[in-house]
């Protein structure tokens, strides 16, 4: 008897590098040392826990209703008071934001409120491996703005962005993350000044992601674009609490814009279908700006030393072929290697030997795992890429990389007398 198939559309759809990877989960916690998914293992801020405590309590003597389809009111005023806190941004209110389950829920929803099928938008490359998976569920094609590790993923001159894109009509939008997952990079106020400039004369969208705006290493955090006036009517902002206060589990994101035509869209088409982000979590992280200055400099103290741990252990493996760029990165939670062999036959190898026969497990007690940028199941490129490229996140414990990182170096070692 034939059986009910799934949708063949929906199966071509480009996954996840990090879940072609069965063996994560079957391999014991304490063999295995990941440096794989990004979430920061760090202390949450209790200006924002305790209240959570609070909620959940009253929500035991209360009808437990839903809440606003645009997300809590309380929380949205307290976003427009951490915009002008931030940024300076005057304008903002809080019918300006929507709230979601996380920012990666309402990535989707930006591009199909802003985007027709069959648009185009410019990304730099490599990018967050599921905007793949959107654009494509969507009709949507993402154009590449290609960069390099050689150069540390630096953007190309305006001059050539405007060359490049002279004769294209099918763009609609670029989509921009600063701090960049899976680089670090961090786009300057003086490039994006020149790009919303091109994007006037282009007349396209930008979209910003900026889940990591707290997580940077140098003087000065990045900057927003809504923070520039000239790119205020054409600007859709995505971002969350997951990395930028390290509550990656507590699912709160939001969109922000002064294009009220964009959310109100996207109120009334998807988030009143969707019902409400989680009202409680809502209302904790309402209280986000009693979280003191020092917990942020503290964060970002603890991230550096764990960063400069991490990429200074990877520069000493230089002599065995590993390279990495010319500086650390400035922001984000990962350091991006090329390795001297193609990596997801690396990086498989790494996880295989449990059965004692053959793998760097069959030897050793502990292994590593890294996320291969080009798979066979998704990428983190439009184009081919590089399939020596690894994306390695310095986001556990500083305890977890100094383990890592001679088991690392082992392992190439090994791998490459095979």
């Amino acid at each position: 008897m034939a059986k009910p198939s799934l949708n063949s559309k929906f199966l071509r759809l480009p996954t996840s590098p990090i879940r072609g990877f069965p063996q994560l989960k079957t391999i014991p916690p304490e063999r295995l040392i990941s440096l794989g998914i990004g979430a920061v293992n760090y202390p949450a801020p209790q200006e924002i826990v305790k209240p959570l405590i609070v909620y959940a309590r009253q929500a035991l003597k209360t009808a437990n209703l839903y809440g606003s389809s645009q997300g809590d009111q309380e929380l949205r005023q307290a976003l427009v008071y951490w915009y002008y806190k931030k940024y300076k941004i005057k304008a903002l209110q809080p019918t300006s934001f929507l709230i979601g389950s996380g920012s990666s829920e309402l990535i989707p929803w930006v591009m199909e409120a802003l985007l027709p099928p069959g648009s185009e938008v410019l990304i730099p490359e490599p990018y967050y491996a599921y905007y793949s998976n959107f654009a494509t569920a969507l009709g949507i094609s993402l154009v590449p703005i290609p960069t390099s590790i050689k150069t540390g993923f630096s953007l190309p001159a305006i001059s050539k962005l405007k060359a490049s894109t002279a004769k294209a009509k099918k763009i609609r939008a670029i989509l921009l993350t600063s701090p960049n997952n899976p680089t670090g990079s961090v786009i300057s106020k003086s490039y994006l000044t020149q790009l919303v400039q091109l994007a006037k004369e282009k007349n396209w969208w930008i979209i910003e992601d900026s889940a990591y705006s707290e997580l940077y290493y140098q003087k000065h955090g990045p900057v927003s674009i809504l923070s520039l006036p000239a790119a205020r009517e054409r600007t859709v902002v995505l971002s969350s609490v997951s990395k930028n206060l390290a509550l990656a589990g507590w699912r709160v994101g939001w969109v922000v814009s002064l294009a009220q035509s964009a959310i109100d869209a996207m109120v009334s088409r998807k988030a009143e279908i969707r019902g409400c982000a989680s009202v409680p979590v809502q209302r904790a992280v309402s209280h986000l700006n009693q979280v003191p200055v020092s917990y942020f400099n503290g964060l970002r103290r603890e991230l550096k030393a764990r960063r400069n741990s991490l990429f200074l252990g990877l520069k000493k493996m230089a002599s065995l072929g590993v390279i990495v760029s010319p500086q650390p990165p400035v922001g984000a939670l990962y350091i991006v290697v090329r390795l001297p062999f193609p990596a997801e036959a690396f990086v498989r190898w790494c996880l295989s030997g449990m059965d004692g026969k053959s793998g760097f497990l069959a030897k050793h007690q502990k292994t590593v795992f890294c996320v291969p940028m080009v798979t066979k199941t998704g990428s983190f490129f439009i184009s081919l890429g590089d399939p020596n490229l690894v994306r390695l996140s310095f986001g556990g414990s500083h305890e977890q990389i100094k383990q890592a990182i001679p088991i690392l170096r082992q392992a190439i070692k090994e791998y490459q007398s095979l």
